[in-house]
């Protein structure tokens, strides 16, 4: 399938519509645009997942399209038009963009899941020697105490590329 430079600028732009999908926390430093550039109006969107792992493909397709939903994108997942798990031929991939009355396809794949996980150490200070009576007591035990570790972990967040 050949396509014209602005459908594969397009596409590119699409892809980066998609990667707001895959890390909410992305942050674009520097960016520059084609200012001859012209983008193709896109009416739906394919989203295929490419995995050995047909629930992890359904899964990945359907986070992906809600998430390209919730910005405005009409997009729907590819596992509803090509059932079948695998590699498909280029003519049945074909097929399903027009089953399912796109005008474009974003062919993405998972690449790793991120989940971070910090630990801050617990803090022991032992008590000053004895000390006899109710407040040099009590000050006493804030002086020696045992504070617990904190492990903090966060939420699982995909990393994919398109």
């Amino acid at each position: 399938m050949h396509l014209p430079r602005s459908q594969i600028l397009a596409l590119a732009l699409a892809a980066a519509i998609g990667f707001a999908g895959c890390a909410s926390s992305t942050k674009i430093v520097n960016q520059w645009a084609n200012p001859e550039y012209h983008s193709a109006n896109f009416k739906r969107v394919v989203v295929v997942g490419v995995s050995r792992q047909p629930s992890l493909r359904r899964t990945f397709e359907d986070e992906f399209v809600a998430r390209l939903k919730a910005e405005g994108v009409d997009a729907v997942p590819s596992y509803r038009y090509i059932p079948e798990d695998g590699e498909v031929a280029e003519t049945r991939l074909q097929e399903a963009v027009r089953q399912a009355n796109a005008d474009a396809a974003l062919i993405t794949r998972l690449v790793g899941v991120e989940k971070k996980t910090e630990v801050v150490p617990g803090f022991y200070q032992p008590a000053p020697a004895l000390t006899f009576g109710f407040y040099p007591g009590y000050t006493a035990f804030w002086r020696g105490y045992y504070e617990p570790p904190r492990i903090t972990s966060t939420s699982p967040r995909p990393v994919c590329t398109t």
